[in-house]
């Protein structure tokens, strides 16, 4: 019965043959756990999906009902406590694992030709991730939700030009009511997700299609011995990359998803991903049992609670609005910062081809070192 299920599905899908591929497929031996944060967000995408669609059973998006309805799942619905605590974690360590996937891109040199528009895809991701969790956190309709969206939607509304109809967009009037929390929800439980699964789709196919490229210290080490061996004869040895002869004679690369010297996906490579995902799944729980999310009083437009500020992601922009005038850190922050991280890869051959393009690369890596020191200090600053 199961051979003739699966000899079904082949002659129709093809089952074998996916099943082959994905267990043949090549993996450079250069992949480490530092690879898996991709894997981690999604798997934080697939965590949120399942436990989101429990909670939008029993909420209900009104003033009145939002803080009540939650109250409801966390006394009377089952493990209605750790489901959204699950959630409520979950969406945290999704950001981070986000932020450290890019990082870890971003300093490896993942977004050279012919990976920008995977580069420019995973920005947008990024985004849309820090969008999910500024959505979500008003749904609680506490205090700390209320207050914190306040500040975010007087951030939204600082943005030159575009600013105040962003903020009327959000807020659906001229202050936090029904019309808001109707917009939110919308965007977080529909909106959102359908543009998250198109956008990842998208990654994973080019993912898949141009394979894993190695580090730039792999490709310099590459280019390098390229030149010292070429006249020698042509080949190049302990890389992931080989130059073959077409029957021509002319000189093609290799398959992208063939890695000289590369492990087996499965179970080479699957088998850590696993673990990976394991021991997350095991801390999600931990976090969740023992630090469940707390519920706080309810909103209350009339009393600002003290030490307001908005959720940890957007610590950093709102240590910079502190610092420095409104409309420089608002022109920095949401008119050269965006554009910079999602177009910079487009000039990376002209950037190479310059006489200077090694000490310009250098520099690039420096600054995003520095940036990234900088943005934590200040997220840190936030806290105290």
């Amino acid at each position: 019965m199961k051979l003739g299920l699966i000899d079904f599905l082949d002659k129709r899908f093809e089952v074998r043959r996916v099943t082959r591929e994905f267990i043949d497929h090549q993996v450079p031996d250069h992949v480490n756990l530092l690879y898996c944060f991709g894997g981690i967000t999604f798997l934080c995408f697939l965590i949120q999906v399942v436990t989101g669609v429990l909670l939008a059973f029993n909420y209900q998006p009104t003033m009145d009902g939002a803080y009540s309805s939650i109250l409801h799942i966390m006394d009377d619905v089952p493990f209605g406590v750790l489901i959204r605590s699950i959630h409520a974690w979950t969406a945290n360590i999704m950001i981070i694992m986000v932020i450290l996937h890019m990082m870890r891109v971003f300093f490896h040199g993942a977004y050279r030709p012919p990976r920008e528009l995977n580069w420019l895809t995973g920005v947008i991701l990024f985004f849309v991730t820090i969008t999910f969790g500024f959505s979500g956190y008003l749904l609680p309709m506490n205090q700390l939700s209320y207050w914190a969206t306040k500040v975010g939607t007087e951030i939204a509304g600082a943005i030159p030009i575009v600013g105040p109809g962003v903020q009327a967009f959000l807020l659906g009037g001229d202050k936090i009511g029904d019309p808001t929390l109707t917009r939110f929800y919308a965007m977080h439980i529909v909106i959102l997700p359908v543009v998250a699964s198109a956008l990842l789709a998208g990654h994973f196919f080019m993912v898949r299609k141009q394979g894993i490229d190695e580090p730039l210290y792999w490709k310099r080490e590459f280019d390098m011995s390229l030149n010292d061996d070429r006249e020698k004869d042509n080949h190049i040895e302990g890389t992931h990359r080989m130059e073959a002869l077409s029957p021509r004679g002319q000189a093609q690369e290799p398959r992208r998803d063939e890695h000289e010297g590369g492990v087996p996906f499965f179970p080479d490579h699957f088998v850590k991903e696993a673990a990976v995902m394991a021991l997350v799944l095991g801390l999600l729980i931990f976090l969740a049992t023992m630090m469940p999310a707390p519920m706080g009083a309810p909103a209350d437009a009339m009393k600002t609670p003290p030490g307001i500020r908005p959720e940890w992601y957007f610590l950093a922009v709102y240590q910079i609005l502190k610092y420095v005038p409104k409309s420089v850190g608002i022109f920095l922050t949401f008119l050269i910062f965006p554009p910079v991280l999602l177009f910079f890869p487009l000039f990376y051959n002209k950037i190479t081809a310059w006489r200077y393009g090694r000490l310009a690369l250098h520099t690039i890596v420096a600054l995003g070192v520095f940036f990234a020191v900088f943005l934590s200090m200040l997220a840190y600053l936030g806290f105290e």
